[in-house]
């Protein structure tokens, strides 16, 4: 009987230990196959961090806070505006009109669109066309007031009608971590040459 014993308890070893390596083996197989699903059922979002023209080439960083807003950042924030608010031609007034509008100080919003919709139509209904070169611009970065030397070009088709020297102003008002246009004002410079 000692045999027979000795023989039923390795058998018995022998089957548990297969029990235990099948039972290992069927909860790794459920566990890749949950993963599996997991993997072709997940919706894979890439995002891509886009840097603006000119950050690149920025030695400090760009600073903004409750006592200040550097001054490369409102240079950045300017040339921006003053390309959608300049630069205008008959077919892309009314997109730069809008996204200008989008910045716009919520105090300030009908005024500012009211402008922008006769600068719009005066320019539709002569079929020209403004570009501003930019010739220096001044920032105070305590009063957020931005003022912009340049030539206002306008064209006719491809022919320059008039060249103006021109100071365009912006004043910025930041809430809640965003700038907001508060007022943008044009006006033609005296040449003293």
């Amino acid at each position: 009987m000692s045999q027979v014993t000795l023989l039923s308890a390795d058998f018995a070893t022998r089957l548990g230990m297969k029990r235990l390596v099948l039972s290992v083996l069927a909860a790794s197989l459920g566990v890749n196959v949950l993963l599996a699903a997991t993997v072709l059922i997940k919706d894979e979002q890439v995002t891509t961090i886009l840097v603006p023209m000119g950050l690149s080439e920025v030695g400090a960083p760009l600073k903004i806070s409750d006592a200040s807003i550097s001054k490369h950042y409102l240079t950045l924030v300017a040339r921006d505006l003053l390309t959608l608010a300049m630069n205008q031609t008959p077919e892309n007034t009314d997109f730069n009109r809008k996204k200008l509008l989008d910045y716009a100080l919520p105090s300030t919003f009908s005024e500012l669109d009211e402008a922008l919709k006769i600068r719009s139509d005066r320019l539709k209904r002569l079929r020209a066309s403004t570009f501003f070169a930019i010739d220096s611009m001044s920032v105070d970065e305590k009063s957020l007031l931005l003022t912009v030397d340049g030539y206002l070009l306008h064209y006719i088709g491809k022919k320059e009608t008039a060249r103006q020297k021109t100071r365009v102003t912006l004043a910025l008002e930041p809430i809640a971590g965003r700038l907001f246009l508060k007022a943008l004002t044009v006006e033609s410079i005296n040449r003293h040459d």
